[in-house]
């Protein structure tokens, strides 16, 4: 079974590389408008509030995820397919790889070369020409 886990890691890897994530309704987004909603009810300024609004988020993954977990023991194919969408649920590198990329890129050019100070030949932080 480790092998069908192991395929479906990979499948999902691919399905991030191939296809990114989808404009609407990612299950993180979901996610994260639920928590939000759920912290309107819950904040107070209190530890118990924060303890209580932890519990509900990470229980409510975790349950479902052992839920999922059970419905496709036995099942190679179940499980290949439960680690492909978890993979895929999880990962989001395509475009927040592109994005880093791209903003790696313009500080790059903006902070290259770097100032130069100390220098006795040059006001500090100017730039070597």
């Amino acid at each position: 079974m480790r092998s069908a886990v192991a395929l479906g890691v990979a499948a999902g890897y691919a399905a991030d590389a191939a296809f990114g994530d989808p404009r609407r309704g990612h299950p993180v987004a979901g996610f994260g408008q639920a928590a939000t909603a759920l912290e309107r009810r819950l904040w107070r300024d209190h530890r118990g509030s924060g303890a209580a609004f932890t519990a509900l988020c990470v229980g409510t993954v975790a349950a479902g995820a052992l839920g999922a977990r059970q419905a496709v023991r036995g099942s190679a194919a179940g499980q290949a397919l439960l680690a492909g969408a978890a993979t895929w649920t999880v990962l989001g590198a395509r475009r927040w790889y592109a994005r880093r990329g791209r903003s790696a890129a313009r500080w790059r050019r903006a902070t290259w070369p770097p100032p130069v100070t100390g220098c006795p030949t040059s006001a500090a932080g100017t730039r070597a020409s």
